[in-house]
């Protein structure tokens, strides 16, 4: 009997101490993952300097990278998560024959999160401000991709004197992924929703980028194993991303899309601007859920003609180029893209510049 007591007295113990066993094990391995990422962030500021500087707009720091020489500056505005080391193939071509910029939007690369709210208006506003800033006062060429190409479409019914072209490579239409988004909900998307907080995805991601679970899972995105993408892009691309402050950001900035959906539709003429429209022959790979090759090709047309109908809203619509065998992603970030990308952005160089000696002097 004494036995039998002390063996039942015994199993709640044995499982206390096991417990507290998995619990010493469990927070040793959190302080190592909290040890190497901090190792990991202080190698990366060490290998991988910002490639641009920090311009103050007066609520708060943006990078801004610009390299070569020539008027008019080209401005490079990057897809939703990416930011300005998205274009190391285009950016030395480009400074051959001109200046060219490229930025990080507020949160993300090397530029501080803005204080407040933050959707397409304030974006195109922090643009303007930053350009400013940085003395760049004369008409720009706008080259924008995906997000950055609507952003680019909301800063021509902001700041449409600060323009002298128009590069938009696939933009998403707003008006068809407005439609989309109401068949797959039960009510229609609203402009007006109320500011979305960050809640406890905030904390979360700042746990979660403090423990190195971002980098791991990046790392383990065959997408950027691509041999085809600049190794230091990729490099960059993950040391920026992982940070907490990125993280925050993006965990707001997912909630904000609708708005600029409405507000890239706020952009209803382009009015004179020279406009180009970018697109890649296989743009559909990496967008969209389709179940056959018959449904991707109905969208593609369809998104095609919307192109076409968004850039004959401006009188000086140079038309639609194609870029053979690039999909979403590929367009801007393959160096075998970037010539074809370029000849565009020359194009509309050249023509600002004829248009900048006035008639009889070319």
């Amino acid at each position: 009997m004494m036995s039998t007591v002390t063996t039942n007295e015994t199993r709640p113990r044995l499982w206390l101490r096991i417990l507290k066993f998995l619990l010493l094990g469990l927070l040793v391995l959190l302080i190592l993952a909290l040890l190497v990422e901090a190792f990991m962030r202080w190698r990366d500021t060490r290998a991988l300097p910002m490639p641009g500087q920090l311009i103050d707009i007066g609520s708060h720091q943006m990078h801004l990278w610009c390299e070569g020489s020539g008027a008019p500056t080209v401005v490079m505005d990057a897809g939703a998560i990416a930011f300005s080391t998205s274009w190391r193939s285009l950016m030395p071509l480009l400074a051959e024959r001109t200046r060219v910029c490229a930025f990080d939007r507020s949160g993300l690369g090397w530029s501080e999160p803005g204080p407040g709210p933050w959707d397409g208006n304030t974006a195109a506003d922090e643009i303007a401000l930053l350009l400013g800033a940085a003395g760049e006062d004369e008409p720009v060429i706008y080259v924008g991709h995906s997000l950055g190409a609507m952003l680019g479409r909301i800063f021509a019914e902001r700041h449409r004197e600060r323009l002298a072209g128009l590069l938009l490579i696939e933009p998403a239409d707003p008006a068809i992924i407005i439609a989309e988004f109401n068949d797959e909900r039960e009510k229609p998307l609203n402009r007006d929703l109320p500011e979305p907080g960050c809640g406890t995805r905030c904390p979360m991601m700042m746990f979660a980028a403090a423990s190195g679970i971002p980098r791991w899972l990046l790392h383990s995105q065959n997408i950027l194993a691509d041999p085809q993408l600049p190794e230091l892009a990729v490099k960059e691309f993950v040391s920026r991303s992982v940070r907490p402050g990125n993280l925050s950001h993006l965990a707001v900035m997912g909630k904000y899309f609708p708005r600029i959906f409405f507000q890239t539709a706020d952009n209803r003429s382009l009015g004179d601007i020279p406009v180009i429209f970018g697109y890649g022959t296989r743009s559909g790979e990496l967008l969209g859920d389709h179940s056959s090759e018959e449904e991707w090709r109905e969208d593609s047309e369809a998104q095609y003609r919307a192109w076409q109908k968004t850039g004959q809203t401006s009188t000086r619509f140079l038309g639609m180029r194609k870029v053979e065998d690039a999909n979403h992603l590929s367009i801007v970030a393959y160096a075998k893209h970037a010539q074809t990308i370029a000849a565009m952005v020359y194009e509309l160089v050249d023509l600002a510049r004829s248009d900048s000696r006035g008639p009889g002097q070319q």
